[in-house]
């Protein structure tokens, strides 16, 4: 095309004697009328002629004559008037606002080639920020009118903006009108953007902790996804033309698509469900809140929801891989209590504090180990000596059940007994765990626990002290029940070191 005697390859121009603008009160900004004049001799190089709102009709000749060399110079001079880069964008913005919404026949072939050419001059003159915030929202419509199917292109970053991305809103959309499932990841952006959807600390503190955490649970309840019914409203863009031809807002609908982001029932469910995902992660947030750089600890990991928790690395992929190695192929190991706190030692505590020990405790229970004691069901905080670790493959014990209570009690007595005369044979250790099999009403978790709290009675000095306010703790039945459980030999030993008030 040659126009004033410059030749102009690339089309994407309105060229011609007459057009109306989109408003209809004028000629459209963008077209080129080869029959005004053109200055050759004096070409406006530095814009001067260009208004806030420039139309070609109404430049000077001089600032058309600058205008056609750039044009035929390839619309690239990094250093052109950004008036003269507005002056063609209105005519890609015409295009896609106003012919094409007008003539759908032949947008899937336009579409690309105009998306192609913003993002080119976004690349050359997005500097500029005017252009760039005007390119930028012209870019949306661009994804949204050529897109695919939603359910072949990745979910959108989630955004804070008013209004919601049209991306979002046009791909929800497009699954509400097909009667297909919202996939976890859309169903994520969708509640993270909404303006009605107020994230809590742990949601912004542990952002990655929430994500995974919604998206496991998201697909747990809703299999492949949500299926929201489309209602009646469709989806809107409200979008303000750098051109003047639009005369204001030009409103952009999206036929046969629902705004599903205004539906409240679907939102109230995914807010439901983000508000649980936020709960659960309360106490984690809160230590990270304390310790910032503490997410691979022990202590963190083990208030993560279950389905989080990764026992491969972190403090608890090493602690598990030390209890496991120190157990080998046998149901009990005997260990350093030193070995066990040097996983949840740190230098704000000079020795381990309970909650420290439980967390611990709770990460091995997920892999199947068990400790003794267990601060959990009563069991002392150990500072020193030794410890036992044990095979529990039917994971950690709830709570302590009056059983369970009551047979730790005559380990401890029938220890503390045999302690002081020096002798804890082998024969009363096979009494007492004989009997444990046949007569106490344990669950087989209780019966591990009970064998491995056994073994480290054996290994650890025991006295009566406090036994009695243990005893104390207990029903009339149960004390019976101990005394002759405990057996003649035991029990004449025993009897003499406790109150007789206490003990029947």
């Amino acid at each position: 095309m040659n126009l004033a005697g410059y030749d102009i390859v690339g089309g994407l121009l309105y060229v011609g004697t007459h057009l109306a603008a989109p408003s209809g009160h004028r000629v459209d900004p963008a077209l080129i009328n080869p029959s005004l004049p053109v200055d050759l001799r004096q070409p406006d190089w530095g814009g001067r002629g260009l208004d806030y709102w420039p139309s070609y009709s109404d430049i000077p000749p001089q600032s058309r004559a600058a205008y056609l060399a750039w044009l035929a110079d390839g619309r690239r001079f990094p250093q052109a008037p950004i008036g003269f880069v507005f002056l063609y964008f209105y005519g890609l913005e015409r295009r896609v606002l106003y012919d094409l919404q007008r003539d759908r026949s032949t947008a899937a072939i336009e579409l690309p080639i105009i998306h192609q050419e913003v993002r080119r001059l976004l690349a050359i003159y997005g500097g500029q920020k005017a252009f760039k915030r005007y390119v930028g929202q012209f870019e949306q419509v661009l994804e949204i009118l050529a897109a695919g199917a939603p359910e072949r292109d990745p979910a959108p970053a989630p955004a804070r903006d008013y209004p919601p991305p049209l991306r979002l809103r046009a791909g929800l959309g497009a699954f509400a009108a097909q009667g297909a499932p919202v996939p976890a990841e859309w169903a994520l952006t969708w509640i993270r953007s909404h303006p009605d959807y107020y994230p809590r600390t742990p949601a912004t503190r542990c952002a990655a902790e929430f994500d995974a955490l919604f998206l496991q649970r998201y697909a747990a309840r809703y299999g492949q996804g949500l299926v929201v019914r489309p209602g009646r409203k469709e989806v809107t863009l409200d979008y303000r033309p750098a051109s003047a031809g639009f005369r204001g807002v030009a409103e952009l609908t999206l036929p046969g698509t629902p705004d599903v982001l205004s539906y409240a029932a679907p939102t109230r469910k995914l807010i439901a469900l983000a508000d649980e995902c936020t709960t659960d992660l309360e106490a984690y947030s809160r230590y990270l809140g304390r310790v910032p750089d503490g997410q691979s600890s022990v202590q963190a990991q083990a208030l993560l929801p279950a389905e989080l928790v990764n026992l491969s690395s972190g403090g608890a992929g090493q602690a598990i891989a030390w209890a496991r190695h120190r157990l080998g192929a046998q149901e009990l190991a005997v260990v350093p209590v030193g070995e066990f706190s040097a996983f949840i030692s740190s230098p704000q505590e000079a020795k381990p504090v309970k909650k420290d020990v439980v967390a611990l405790a709770q990460v091995l229970g997920r892999a199947g180990v068990g400790i003794e004691p267990d601060p959990r069901l009563g069991g002392a905080v150990l500072t020193s000596g030794s410890m036992v670790l044990f095979a529990a493959p039917g994971g950690p014990t709830a709570a302590a059940s009056d059983a369970y209570q009551a047979a730790t009690l005559l380990l401890h007595m029938a220890a503390a007994v045999s302690a002081a005369d020096g002798d804890f044979d082998e024969a009363e250790q096979r009494h007492l765990s004989d009997h444990l099999e046949r007569a106490l009403h344990l669950t087989a978790e209780e019966r591990r626990r009970l064998h491995a709290h056994l073994r480290w009675l054996t290994v650890t000095p025991v006295k009566l002290t406090g036994l009695t306010r243990r005893i104390a703790g207990i029903d009339t039945a149960q004390r019976q029940y101990v005394a002759e459980f405990l057996g003649p030999s035991l029990s004449s030993r025993l009897r003499p070191r406790l109150p007789s008030d206490r003990f029947p």
